[in-house]
């Protein structure tokens, strides 16, 4: 049924689903020229003007919950939305792990971890259209999960046949029968260079490349830039900035410059930065000079080129790696703004890379803010000769401009220009702000010339300085002279300068506008106003008339224009070759548009990637005194005060492995776009032990200003071995109360780990998205699954085969540590147990066996310093700290390093010469395994400097004394090896004489543990580490009457202990009859000591360790004081 006007009734289709099992179909109503359809289009070209007037506007249907949520709504008043996917705005997701060598810098730091997800990155909802491709245009074949499956089909291959993640894991959980999987879904298998969920996906320009990393690679090598759409701008202000090619870059704003010119909204609420230091702990943080973030002292001057404060100032000022930032992805360019100080390099490009000058930025930003300085009224001549005076540029042409004007440009400005004239030709500011000239006031001595006058739109401006009238001056505009502005500078200012300046002085007197008059019949006059344009701006997306009819205008395709586009012939137009392929549909049915688009990272968004994007940028520096061995698995999310979750990440951590990496830089993005500014945002960490996927605590970071559109975060979080405290709040019985690791005190934040099924501030809200995550990972919140060790995936559903391999598997024991995939595919890391290391464990490390002679007293512990190098002022001792048992007279020990010097320190200030490369001492084999014998004798000690240089000598600096080390060494030839406050020096014998062999070791505090935790001890106990960095031992040596790993446990206030009595002596997890020797010449008493444990033996009630210690250990003792029955004082005694 049709009528017979232009009006139709909607039509119903029913759309079989081609990709589904027996091909169901979807219901879809057309209302494409029906009654409703057109009524709506009439009435809203109506309304286009006044809706966005409007402060209740609403864009779309996308806008309305996202503007009701901001509300509270009215009590009794029922509202339903459509679910917030919070990552609705991206899809398509490459993970890119970004190269260091992607930039040569001639003095690399040492590596930072990073991971760039380039997406899909839509510029707002209303562009959610993304469809499959046509089956004709599908570069590939099709399977679905059950062919797959009948075939034997592994995910690992097809992994290997370049399947998405996403894809992977719904076919595995399809092989373990997940009810959420279904066999109908499909695989294809893309031929060459094209790739995606349906081979829609192929490299533009960049064929040849066949892995992700070379299409960055070349992407970041090959960059041209050769118009304004190359340099991106930050939209989420609305900010009228002046000329139209010149947008807002998110590092102008807060930078103490008013660009917005509307509203000043790019410096609103900056003020606050000026107030920072209130905020600190200036021993412990550095303020970066911009006031937006301060950081841990330990990331101060660590990384010339991998700065951590926003604005660079954490370390020295370095022109070098700026000048590359436009070829460099990382956080290092991307995240930060132009460093503060004195160099040269102080004006941003709007891509990391700094400049003195902006016409010298790569991107040609600087070329853009000039791009509309054109020639019009003044001759050629004339206009060089300016362009040299004004140093408004280098070069003419090819020339520079000493030799184009031989010195002589304030003479040729005098014989080319006329008496007054206008230069630049356009207005230098406002749209409104323009220079003129008088030729005689040009400067022949000097080479210069300042302009005459400064004139302007009165209009606009209110300025209290007399002000003269221009015959030749258009537009009633009134012209002021130069010198009554008073602008201060000491040498002669460039044209750029000077520009800068007399902007700085408008922009708190003007407001923007722009008029045109028409001259020629080849313009067009926008309705109701007097302003022209050129008909080649037509219809070309721009809005130049204030009501809009320049891009409505009707008969587009009578204008004669050849290079235009004809949408469809029922659409009767013709569009500006502007908009075809531009990434937005002009024409009705899409035809202007060939499917491109631009996989934009973190930081971008829109189809070109050329809008700034809102984020937070963080720097995590992890320390670890916890055991090297552990693997974490470290999640990191950005939250709101209501608890949810705006994005998350998650990386594998390794001490043995990671610790090199200076920090790993991660990107954290709102859920909306833009952010709403009336939450408050912070970074929450959790670690997990991904062995056993046990919790081990929680660290909370709030975001201070919520105004800045990039907030950079440099975070430093130390694991111990201590668990999480626990608080009272029930979390309404779904979840526990956690106290932040970070806040652990009177004031301490907490926060509610929900069970699984549970989310929420307080654990109130119930979801079912855990059967999402496989069966033996954690599901931790909605759509986060904490995987265990050889599980990756975002639902933990994709197996590691690489340790399983026969090139993959660890040797002697060692624990198997697959790389995250999305680092580096196929790669393994090996955990090695002692005495054996190299990648697989395959090598048997070297046994070192240290007797002691009688005469010496054995101590409890001591430490083992190996010297590795034969060069002294490169040395860097190894040491070895090792507990000795008391019916030991020896002891054993493993490494991997090659030495030529051994020292044992017994206690302090007690030093023995225990090898030297020149010693006969065997090297034996047991059990395949070389082993060194070395003895610790008295004739070897080492003796201090004060025993054997006379009063004078040791009254000199240490710089002049060291001159007469070679002193005791000739004098003694029974001295073996002696120190003093910062050297170590042994005897060496060489040709019939012997010398002092000195070099730095630093004895005395180089076994202390760095940190504010001290390696987890506790009560005044020492702490030592086998290295400065990186350390894969930590040890405890406890202060008089405590006891326990970290020192934890004393015997202070208590009468007869068993643990006092046997210290050190009882061996864990070990039974009486393989106790040491001193339990066992306990045994004939052992009765009595287990009635003595039975009555005496409790937890202290002042010891908040001792219970933590003992609420892990199965409740065995559960009250304090609580006496203990004979039986768990045994198991106590002899198994814990």
């Amino acid at each position: 049924m049709r009528s017979h006007t232009r009006s139709r009734t909607s039509d119903a289709y029913l759309l079989a689903k081609l990709h589904k099992l027996n091909q169901p179909v979807r219901p879809s109503i057309c209302s494409f020229n029906s009654y409703n359809y057109n009524t709506a289009k009439y009435l809203a070209k109506l309304l286009a003007f006044a809706i966005t007037c409007n402060k209740s506007y609403i864009k779309d249907s996308f806008e309305l919950p996202e503007k009701i949520k901001r509300y509270k709504t009215t009590p009794k008043l029922m509202c339903s939305f459509d679910y917030d996917n919070p990552t609705s705005l991206q899809y398509d997701c490459l993970d890119y792990y970004v190269e260091e060598d992607i930039v040569s810098y001639n003095n690399p730091e040492p590596l930072a971890y990073q991971l760039i997800a380039y997406c899909i990155r839509l510029e707002n909802r209303s562009e959610l259209s993304k469809t499959l491709p046509a089956k004709h245009l599908i570069k590939g074949r099709s399977f679905n999960f059950i062919d797959l499956n009948n075939q034997n089909i592994t995910g690992e291959q097809l992994l290997d046949w370049a399947a998405t993640i996403e894809l992977v894991e719904r076919y595995e959980a399809y092989l373990v029968g997940d009810s959420t999987a279904n066999g109908s879904d499909l695989y294809y298998n893309c031929t060459n260079d094209w790739f995606g969920n349906a081979c829609e996906y192929s490299f533009y320009q960049a064929k040849d490349k066949r892995t992700l990393i070379d299409v960055v690679y070349y992407t970041f090598n090959e960059k041209e830039f050769a118009s304004p759409e190359h340099v991106s701008c930050y939209k989420l202000l609305e900010c009228k900035r002046g000329p139209s090619a010149l947008c807002l870059d998110w590092r102008e704003i807060c930078d103490g410059k008013i660009y917005c010119l509307n509203t000043g909204i790019d410096e609103e609420n900056c003020w606050q930065l000026e107030n920072s230091n209130a905020f600190i702990n200036s021993k412990n943080e550095f303020l970066c000079h911009n006031g937006m973030q301060s950081i841990s002292r330990s990331f101060y001057r660590n990384g010339l080129y991998n700065p951590d404060c926003i604005d660079r100032t954490d370390e020295a000022h370095n022109v070098e790696y700026w000048e590359n930032c436009f070829r460099d992805p990382a956080f290092r360019c991307e995240e930060h703004t132009c460093h503060p100080g004195l160099g040269e390099a102080r004006l941003n490009c709007g891509d990391g890379e700094c400049v003195d000058d902006l016409h010298k930025c790569t991107n040609q930003r600087g070329v853009i803010n000039t791009a509309e300085w054109a020639l019009l009224d003044i001759s050629e001549l004339c206009w060089n000769g300016m362009v040299c005076l004004t140093k408004m540029k280098k070069y003419i042409g090819d020339e520079t401009c000493g030799l184009y004007c031989y010195g002589e440009c304030a003479i040729n400005v005098k014989i080319d220009c006329k008496p007054i004239f206008r230069f630049p030709t356009d207005f230098i500011a406002l749209n409104h702000v323009f220079l003129l000239y008088m030729k005689e006031r040009a400067d022949e001595e000097n080479e210069r010339i300042l302009p005459s006058y400064i004139c302007y739109d009165p209009q606009q401006c209110s300025i209290a300085l007399p002000s003269v009238n221009m015959s030749l001056v258009q537009h009633k505009s009134s012209c002021v002279n130069f010198e009554k502005f008073g602008f201060q500078y000491e040498y002669q200012p460039t044209l750029l300068e000077l520009i800068v300046m007399i902007e700085h002085y408008f922009i708190s007197e003007c407001a923007t506008t722009s008029t045109s008059q028409c001259h020629d019949v080849s313009l067009y006059q926008c309705i109701n106003s007097s302003k022209c344009i050129s008909k080649r701006r037509l219809v070309d997306g721009i809005q130049d008339c204030i009501s809009n009819d320049d891009e409505l205008f009707a008969d587009s395709c009578l204008l004669n224009d050849t290079f235009r586009f004809q949408c469809s012939e029922k659409e009767n137009k013709c569009i500006s070759p502007i908009l075809i392929n531009d990434g937005r549909s002009n024409c009705e049915f899409d035809e202007d548009e060939k499917k491109q688009r631009c996989l934009c990272p973190p930081s971008y968004y829109g189809h070109l990637c050329q809008y700034q994007n809102q984020r937070v940028s963080l720097t995590l520096k992890i320390v670890n005194d916890a055991d090297w061995r552990t693997v974490f698995n470290i999640v990191t999310m950005l939250i709101d005060n209501e608890g949810t979750i705006q994005s998350h990440d998650q990386i594998l951590y390794v001490q043995k492995f990671d610790c090199n990496l200076v920090n790993f830089n991660i990107y954290l993005l709102y859920r909306s776009r833009p952010k709403d500014i009336m939450k408050n945002y912070s970074i929450q960490i959790h670690v997990y032990d991904k062995q056993t996927l046990e919790y081990r605590g929680s660290w909370l970071f709030p975001l201070v200003y919520t105004f800045l559109p990039v907030h950079r975060m440099a975070i430093e979080i130390t694991i111990s071995s201590y668990r999480p405290l626990r608080c009272s709040f029930a979390c309404n019985h779904h979840g526990e109360c956690v106290k932040y690791i970070n806040h652990n005190d009177e004031n301490s934040l907490y926060y509610c780990r929900c069970n699984p099924g549970w989310s929420g501030k307080d654990c109130t809200i119930k979801h079912d998205t855990c059967n999402l995550c496989a069966r033996d990972s954690l599901c931790m919140y909605p759509n986060i699954c904490v995987c265990p060790l050889g599980k990756e995936g975002p639902r933990c559903y994709l197996k590691s085969t690489t340790c399983s391999s026969p090139l993959g598997r660890c040797q002697n024991g060692g624990l198997c540590i697959p790389s995250d995939m999305r680092r580096r595919k196929n790669y393994i890391y090996c955990l090695c147990p002692e005495g054996f290391s190299n990648g697989i464990c395959s090598e048997l490390d070297l046994k070192i066996r240290i007797e002691f002679h009688s005469n010496i007293e054995i101590p409890q512990s001591t430490i083992i310093y190996l010297i590795q190098n034969t060069i002294m002022t490169t040395n860097k001792p190894v040491s070895i700290y090792k507990k000795i048992s008391f019916d030991q007279n020896s002891i054993s020990f493993y490494t991997p390093n090659r030495f030529f010097l051994a020292f044992m320190a017994l206690s302090i200030n007690e030093y023995y010469l225990t090898y030297t490369i020149h010693d006969n001492n065997p090297l034996m084999n047991e059990n395949n395994r070389s082993t060194i014998l070395m003895r610790v004798q008295l004739d070897r000690r080492c003796r201090h400097v004060r025993e054997l240089l006379n009063r004078t000598l040791m009254s000199l600096p240490l710089l002049r004394r060291i001159k007469y080390y070679q002193l005791p060494c000739k004098q003694r030839w029974n001295l073996a090896c002696f120190y003093d406050e910062k050297y170590m020096c042994y005897c060496m014998n060489r040709n019939e004489s012997r010398e002092a062999q000195c070099f730095t070791m630093g004895h005395n505090e180089m076994n202390s543990c760095h940190g504010i935790s001290n390696g987890g001890c506790l009560n005044g106990a020492r702490c030592f580490q086998d290295q400065l960095i990186c350390p894969t031992m930590v040890t405890c040596v406890c202060a008089e009457c405590f006891y326990g790993k970290h020192c934890q446990f004393t015997t202070q206030g208590f009468g007869l202990s068993l643990d006092a009595i046997l210290g050190y002596q009882i061996q864990s997890n070990v039974s009486f009859l393989r106790q040491p020797l001193v339990i066992k010449k306990k045994h004939a008493s052992y009765p009595i000591l287990v009635k003595a444990t039975a009555c005496v033996l409790a937890v202290p009630a002042a010891s908040a360790a001792v219970e933590r210690e003992f609420s892990f250990t199965d409740n065995t003792i559960t009250q304090k004081r609580s006496k203990l029955p004979p039986d768990s004082g045994n198991d106590i005694v002899f198994n814990h």
